[in-house]
């Protein structure tokens, strides 16, 4: 299709997008016959206009990508910090406290004492290397 009939077509609103592409290309060239000059700053206005559309398309959408991003990262920090908060507050009420075992009923805050319950109690439940062999090798 020539040149001049893809014209009168756009003028009329009947082309479609891949013929206003042709067109816009058509003008953007070096080597447009002398009557059609006239079209050439109509057209390049076009296509720097829908060039720059896209541009713009892009910086938003990267935009908004950035932004999403750097909301996420902020609303984990503030996570971080609201639970960092939280335990350490529930930590000092516990160490204001001081450190405790109950063992048999009984509250023991003495850490001799508690190793010393802790050691009779590991020995209760200890095997020898003998008890342990003689039941993985048992017949």
């Amino acid at each position: 299709m020539k040149i001049e009939e893809l014209i009168d077509k756009y003028f009329e609103g009947e082309t479609s997008c891949e013929e206003e592409r042709s067109i816009r290309q058509f003008f953007s060239g070096k080597e447009i016959p002398e009557h059609l000059l006239t079209y050439k700053p109509m057209f390049a206005y076009f296509d720097k206009e829908i060039t720059s559309e896209q541009t713009k398309k892009r910086f938003l959408s990267r935009k908004k990508t950035l932004l999403y991003t750097l909301s996420g990262i902020a609303a984990c920090g503030i996570v971080a910090v609201a639970i960092s908060v939280f335990f350490h507050t529930s930590g000092e009420s516990s160490s204001e406290a001081g450190n405790y075992v109950m063992i048999n009923g009984k509250c023991y805050t003495d850490e001799a004492t508690i190793k010393a319950y802790a050691n009779a109690s590991f020995k209760e439940v200890a095997t020898s290397k003998d008890e342990v062999f003689s039941e993985l090798f048992n017949d």
